[in-house]
């Protein structure tokens, strides 16, 4: 009986992933939205690419979203396996009408994110570029608010 306990044991020992410690838990996490914002002031937003970057090893980026505007309601197009370096460079394009494209500012994306238990990650939002329908390059401001996905 006694050996068979002992085998028991090893075999639980075995299996457990490496690092784990019987009865601890997994640390908890959170997920986390971040809203993307471009600014095209009075010029109809047609195409932009943006580079996202998360500072915290504690986070990883799982998903993107797209606009909640019809000209950008699909997800930005990126690099999946470039995401699991805690960045991405996403990029869209609209072939919508003018009148049909947002002006002002206009939320283009969200980045959503598996934070670990610890300090809010530090994230940078950059504009690579924005254009308007005629492919021509406009003067735009990006800026992102943090919100927690429900």
């Amino acid at each position: 009986m006694r050996a068979m306990r002992s085998v028991i044991a090893g075999l639980l020992l075995v299996a457990m992933p490496a690092g784990a410690v019987p009865g601890a838990e997994a640390p908890p996490v959170r997920f986390v939205a971040v809203h993307v914002y471009i600014d095209a002031k009075t010029v109809p937003l047609a195409a932009y690419q943006f580079d996202f970057t998360c500072a915290a090893q504690t986070a990883r980026i799982v998903g993107l979203e797209g606009s909640p505007h019809p000209a950008f309601a699909e997800p930005p197009h990126y690099d999946p396996k470039a995401m699991t370096g805690h960045r991405v460079i996403a990029a869209a394009f609209s072939i919508h009408d003018a009148p049909d494209l947002p002006t002002g500012q206009v939320r283009i994306a969200t980045v959503h994110l598996q934070v670990d238990a610890g300090p809010a990650p530090r994230f940078d939002v950059r504009l690579v570029t924005a254009g308007d329908w005629q492919g021509r390059r406009i003067n735009a401001e990006i800026s992102y608010e943090i919100g927690v996905t429900p």
